[in-house]
């Protein structure tokens, strides 16, 4: 990749011998471009994270899917410029979700379509990259699959999301959703470091924060939906002299 060899030459390294690894990190106008990328997911957190905090539960805005859009396109470019087939393959598949999504917020009230040409299209976008890229002895290591592994429990989430959201006509996203985010961004923050990779690195290293505080918000959530339910209820379960019932007392 003649072009990109221009944008992949570094003007800096930063060694990572404080986490324990003998290599340092390559930083490029390639990098910086992946870091745009970074920075609008970062951002989609932080528009979810205001919207759950103002609603006291956990919400999806619009504008999550949108950015996560453009973010997702970003990042596969980076990904494709840095022969990563496991990031090129799980950023391509959650396309589908997020352009569902849209599509479910947009148009809430439309009888649901069948899934099935979503699914082959994703399934076709998935393997694309792999007939240019795949076959190479690089490919072949546990590395590699350990990576893919990774973005199957991550990006697999969004399929849980998108099945969720179809039942219930809304973006949702529920208790499990977060869970399989902390994992599955465990898993990548772990590939990331052996690959070296700044950019994938500084994607997933700050991700438990947000995916924890809305597990508790989901939490809370249901604390107080449970605690408004018991109150409900406690007026019929008074004893029948009562003043809730209407007896003499």
């Amino acid at each position: 990749m003649p072009a990109i060899a221009v944008f992949d030459a570094p003007f800096l390294q930063i060694p990572l011998a404080w986490i324990g690894l003998d290599r340092a990190v390559d930083i490029s106008l390639l990098t910086l471009f992946g870091l745009i990328g970074n920075l609008l997911f970062s951002a989609r957190v932080l528009v979810q994270w205001i919207a759950s905090e103002r609603s006291g539960r956990s919400v999806v805005p619009v504008s999550f899917w949108w950015i996560s859009l453009v973010a997702t396109l970003i990042h596969i470019v980076y990904a494709y410029a840095r022969d990563d087939i496991p990031m090129i393959l799980g950023s391509a598949v959650t396309l589908i979700p997020y352009v569902r999504n849209l599509r479910i917020a947009h148009a809430p009230d439309h009888a649901p379509r069948s899934a099935g040409p979503l699914i082959v299209l994703s399934i076709v976008l998935s393997c694309a990259p792999a007939v240019f890229l795949f076959g190479r002895e690089e490919y072949l290591g546990g590395l590699f699959w350990f990576g893919l592994l990774g973005n199957v429990v991550y990006r697999g989430r969004f399929f849980v999301q998108w099945v969720q959201s179809e039942t219930q006509r809304r973006s949702v996203m529920t208790l499990s959703f977060w869970y399989v985010s902390l994992l599955g961004s465990l898993m990548l923050l772990a590939y990331a470091l052996l690959r070296g990779d700044f950019v994938f690195i500084l994607s997933f290293l700050f991700n438990v924060v947000p995916y924890g505080r809305n597990v508790i918000l989901i939490y809370r959530h249901r604390r107080i939906e449970a605690l408004d339910e018991k109150l409900k209820l406690a007026p019929e379960r008074a004893p029948a002299n009562s003043p809730e019932r209407g007896g003499l007392g």
